[in-house]
């Protein structure tokens, strides 16, 4: 049962090329990156590094919302890149709004379709992350409107959706996914790295509360700095957080100066366990 896994960029799509390269079953992995990715074979990899320079160089150039918004806007070219390499037979793993003309393909050559749902359904997302923005004043829309609608046309072609969390499930079965459609996978960790380790447990004081996402209004950060804020009168509490603030976030982030912050750049996994190990609260 050959399997392609067709997105722009690295993703939790990973994680499936390299089960099924292991398990004989990827024909190919299909992402616009100059670089192949650790742990799947080569042999298997197809590159698009003009996607990947793109990309890179709209990371640097552009704030968050506009270079997301260039980025989407270039899936349907690396869509039918993708969609000239697929061979009858093929079933195929992507994600929101990839791949629409491949699943299109694949499924009129009798295959079957995988979306790898990193988030909740694109239609609920848009919902909650448009009332956080109504809330906290952000004229924009929750991300670029071209992308949410690659995403929901990809959907009505899609077989199975592969969720990461109760929560993802649900929003999927609310929207009309039966329960056979749905595929409960959480996404792996490697336990070697990411465990307590003897003698590590941090001092009671002051109480440490770490985050790993981007500081952005899809996160609800500004819940969690409101509640550091009242527990912050009856003890000392740290957060620990990532240098990637959403610009909506920075005036937000402003007014909330009196919260002791220690940021951090992306790290390793390796580097990441070790800084999970110096807190209290994740």
């Amino acid at each position: 049962m050959p399997f392609v896994v067709a997105c722009p960029q690295r993703s939790s799509a990973d994680y499936h090329a390299e089960v099924l390269a292991k398990h004989g079953h990827l024909r190919r992995y299909f992402v616009g990156t100059r670089k192949p990715t650790a742990g799947i074979p080569a042999e298997l990899t197809s590159l698009n590094p003009l996607w990947g320079g793109v990309v890179t160089a709209s990371s640097m150039v552009l704030p968050g919302y506009q270079g997301e918004w260039l980025r989407s806007a270039l899936h349907p070219w690396f869509d039918r890149w993708a969609t000239a390499r697929l061979k009858p037979g093929d079933n195929i793993i992507s994600s929101y709004g990839y791949a629409n003309h491949a699943f299109k393909k694949v499924k009129r050559d009798g295959g079957f379709t995988m979306v790898d749902a990193g988030n909740s359904h694109p239609a609920h997302f848009w919902e909650v992350v448009s009332e956080e923005h109504a809330i906290w004043g952000v004229k924009r829309p929750p991300y670029p409107r071209h992308w949410n609608r690659q995403a929901l046309e990809m959907l009505e072609d899609t077989d199975y959706v592969i969720c990461p969390s109760r929560f993802v499930e649900k929003t999927f079965l609310d929207r009309g996914f039966t329960p056979q459609q749905l595929l409960y996978a959480p996404f792996p960790t490697d336990l070697s790295l990411f465990r307590p380790e003897p003698g590590t447990i941090p001092p009671a004081d002051p109480l440490v509360v770490v985050s790993t996402g981007s500081v952005s209004l899809r996160k609800g950060f500004p819940y969690l700095l409101e509640a550091v804020r009242m527990i912050r009168k009856d003890r000392d509490v740290k957060l620990l957080l990532t240098d990637q603030v959403e610009p909506a976030m920075k005036e937000i982030l402003a007014t909330y100066s009196d919260i002791p912050i220690e940021w951090a750049p992306t790290l390793g996994h390796r580097e990441l366990a070790a800084r999970l190990r110096t807190a209290h609260v994740f």
